[in-house]
């Protein structure tokens, strides 16, 4: 595997360079108004992460132990032999701004976050990357942004201090509240901006996946929390965004038919060249 594919880069660039000096229109799914500034990692590629929120737990994420589980077996199924290694930081169902980034380097992969580990010297790096969401219940509004642009630089310059990369986790919105989805977005983008931090797309996959089948059920009854598929599918979005490798045809479908298995693969492709590129997939 690779970083992001040079044509998604390649691409991602040449429109980003354009959208600046206002010479193309946008046309980008599900109302992600800004376009992204940074299109992969940087060139190593992550064989371990820590979860700064509880949304990742695997009471919210379906089977196989939470999102760190179903990117785990993504890789897997890929045919990768190289492990990975997860630890979950969170303040139950708290808002970002509640939550300490200094925990990031505290963790230690295991059922719960330990907190009697010592700091390490400056330049130890006990995670490659550190993944940051909202809760799916209080995603950004207008009149926070400013606020939550100035968390996310603090929390991004923490992590980048103990040698590790920023990721943001675009979430979904609520079943019942799509129209929440642009500024949601364009949030989550213009944080990734300020701050160098790859944005991964899930709520765009997600608003992707029910624009094509609308009977699909990513939710929960409660409308909010995902259902396996909906589970699988930002798995599948996040295994793409961070290594640049699509997920279609991959082995691992977390135990759905093969057939939703295959178009939710799609979807996340699909998205992340969008996104990234600003285009379909070659």
């Amino acid at each position: 595997m690779s970083p992001a594919p040079r044509a998604i880069r390649a691409t991602g660039a040449v429109l980003g360079a354009a959208v600046a000096l206002g010479v193309v229109a946008l046309h980008l799914p599900a109302a992600a108004e800004t376009r992204p500034t940074v299109l992969s990692l940087d060139a190593e590629l992550p064989a371990s992460a820590v979860y700064l929120d509880e949304s990742f737990f695997a009471d919210v994420f379906r089977g196989s132990g939470g999102l760190a589980g179903h990117l785990a077996a993504l890789r897997y199924g890929a045919g990768s032999a190289q492990g990975f290694r997860a630890a979950l930081v969170t303040v139950a169902a708290g808002r970002i701004d509640w939550h300490d980034p200094i925990a990031f380097v505290m963790a230690r992969t295991g059922p719960a976050p330990r907190t009697d580990v010592a700091f390490g010297p400056n330049g130890h790096r006990p995670f490659d990357i550190a993944i940051m969401t909202d809760c799916g219940g209080c995603p950004p509004d207008a009149a926070s942004r400013e606020a939550y642009l100035a968390r996310i630089r603090r929390d991004a310059e923490i992590v980048r201090r103990h040698g590790a990369q920023p990721v943001l986790f675009m979430a979904w919105t609520d079943r019942d509240r799509p129209e929440r989805l642009a500024q949601m977005a364009d949030s989550y983008t213009l944080a990734g901006n300020a701050t160098g931090a790859l944005v991964i797309p899930a709520g765009l996959a997600f608003a992707r996946a029910l624009a094509q089948r609308p009977g699909l059920a990513l939710h929960e009854d409660d409308q909010r929390h995902p259902t396996l598929a909906g589970t699988y599918l930002a798995a599948a979005i996040t295994y793409a965004a961070l290594y640049g490798t699509s997920p279609v045809g991959n082995r691992y479908t977390a135990g759905l038919d093969a057939e939703t298995g295959a178009f939710l693969q799609r979807v996340a492709w699909e998205t992340a060249w969008q996104y990234y590129a600003g285009r379909p997939p070659e």
